[in-house]
This record gives structure tokens, sequence and C-alpha cells, in this order.
């Protein structure tokens, strides 16, 4: 109905990611739909209807947007004091099968969900060192 793919084409576009994340960007943008209230609905959201209760949009998040994700104590590289605790990823949209938000790692180009993160709603990479860093590591 020309409602979805328009959206997931802006994203793309607006982010500089590949083209090879639209079923991320898919995702992203039918969540976000179900959460927010439709006229054919009455100004009643999908999920609203579906579930029987409102939606939590404060968990709602921009698509692409910077993060900072916990590294588990385990899976860090030097276990010394001062070692990094974090790592930079870009949102990807939220947890399918687990709850959480959906990442991917700029350093690996590794997509992880995760809940132990500080997302930031205002930065964003530059677009052209985004653009440089996502391409080289994503087919």
């Amino acid at each position: 109905n020309g409602i979805v793919l328009p959206r997931i084409w802006a994203m793309l576009t607006a982010t500089h990611l590949p083209n090879s994340l639209w079923g991320e960007a898919l995702l992203h943008v039918v969540t976000t739909l179900n959460n927010l209230p439709t006229k054919p609905l009455g100004l009643v959201s999908p999920h609203q209807r579906l579930w029987k209760e409102e939606p939590m949009l404060d968990d709602l998040r921009t698509w692409g947007c910077l993060a900072h994700v916990r590294i588990p104590p385990e899976s860090r590289q030097k276990k010394e004091k001062l070692s990094p605790r974090a790592r930079l990823c870009l949102l990807l949209g939220y947890g399918v099968s687990t709850p959480g938000y959906k990442f991917i790692d700029l350093v690996t180009a590794q997509v992880v969900t995760w809940k132990k993160c500080a997302i930031s709603r205002r930065v964003h990479v530059r677009w052209h060192i985004r653009e440089t860093i996502v391409r080289e590591r994503i087919p």
C-alpha cells in the first residue's frame, strides 16, 4: 500500500547504510508502525488492538543512531581495569526473539542483540565516515 517501502528507502538513503540491511530496516519500520495509532483503527495502535495494552513508546529509537553497547566481562579482550567496557555500534532495531535492541558493531560488523546500552538520540556518525566503515565490512 505504499507505506512501508518508501520508509525503508528513506531510512537506507538517509543513513547511507548498504541495501543489504533492508530486512533490518523493514523490521524497524513495521515495529514502529505497529506501535503508533492509526485512523482505520480509531486512533488505536495495532499493538493496542491486538494485546489490549498500550505500547511502550519510550522504547522507540531512531534507526541508525549511535550507541555504546556494554561488553560482558567474559568477552573483553583485556581483563585490565581500564580496558574498554563498551563498543560503538549502530542501532538496527529491536530484538525479535529476545528483549533488547539489535545493533551492528562498527568494528566487526557483527549483529548483536543487547539490553545494556547507551543510545544517543542526537549523535549520528558523519555520513561519509559511516558509509566507509560499514561498506568495507558489510556485503
